[in-house]
């Protein structure tokens, strides 16, 4: 009998907000997958231990307030209350639409049209219900500067497909190459062999193959820069 919570117990991709979560009843998994985000709450997966005779040991210190909280339960829960609230003045925030009422600095609000609004990767539909990705460019952003790098298709040395992302870990099955330094010849001296040039053709490509839907819903896309510089997006895929 196959246990999903131990086998997937990884949901939500590190790089989109959590939409799905592992059911708990009492703090033991029910095996059923609930469609949104687990609200912050206080769980005892394990029964109390039995009372025993004699002088129980403290397992915790806690700093009461004036409040009265006294409990491991009721201070957490005090502090689940707040990080509830916040998510959900964070949910609201994500959807304004005018720039001037995000209250941030110029310079992120510039960042953030231009995460939210650019796109470098398109989907195109392919025979037999199939779908392919064409790859634009890639923005890379360093936190050093500050700075956001954008560069077009020869800015990337290499891209990878993962056409069915289980969230879990990233398995490339699409490679393609390309860069304007003749990645042909790079690729020939770093296997020391000739390389079939029909095959080079498809692999030397900014739009990939085409390939079935994936079953999870999602695929996973990584680039890789002349500077070295990674980039994974994970996309849903209806």
């Amino acid at each position: 009998m196959t246990n999903e919570f131990f086998d997937h117990p990884i949901l939500n991709s590190p790089y989109d907000l959590p939409i799905r979560h592992w059911e708990l009843d009492h703090g033991q998994p029910t095996q059923r997958s609930i469609e949104q985000r687990r609200t912050a709450e206080y769980i005892t997966p394990l029964p109390k231990p039995k009372k025993r005779k004699g002088r129980s040991e403290q397992t915790s210190l806690l700093l009461d307030d004036d409040q009265g909280f006294s409990t491991q339960e009721q201070e957490f829960q005090k502090t689940a209350a707040i990080i509830n609230a916040v998510r959900l003045e964070v949910a609201k925030w994500r959807v304004l639409p005018n720039p001037n009422t995000w209250h941030v600095t110029p310079e992120n609000a510039r960042l953030l049209q231009h995460w939210r609004h650019h796109n470098y990767i398109d989907f195109l539909e392919a025979d037999a219900g199939q779908v392919r990705v064409k790859i634009n460019g890639v923005d890379v952003f360093h936190p050093n500067t500050g700075e956001v790098r954008s560069d077009g298709a020869d800015g990337i040395v290499c891209w990878f497909i993962d056409t069915d992302y289980n969230m879990e870990s990233f398995f490339v099955r699409h490679a393609y190459f390309l860069g304007a330094n003749d990645p042909y010849k790079s690729l020939k001296t770093t296997l020391k062999a000739e390389i079939n040039i029909e095959a080079w053709a498809s692999l030397n490509s900014d739009t990939s193959r085409p390939f079935n839907k994936p079953t999870s819903g999602r695929i996973a896309v990584k680039v890789i820069n002349h500077l070295g510089d990674e980039v994974m997006k994970v996309f849903k895929v209806g």
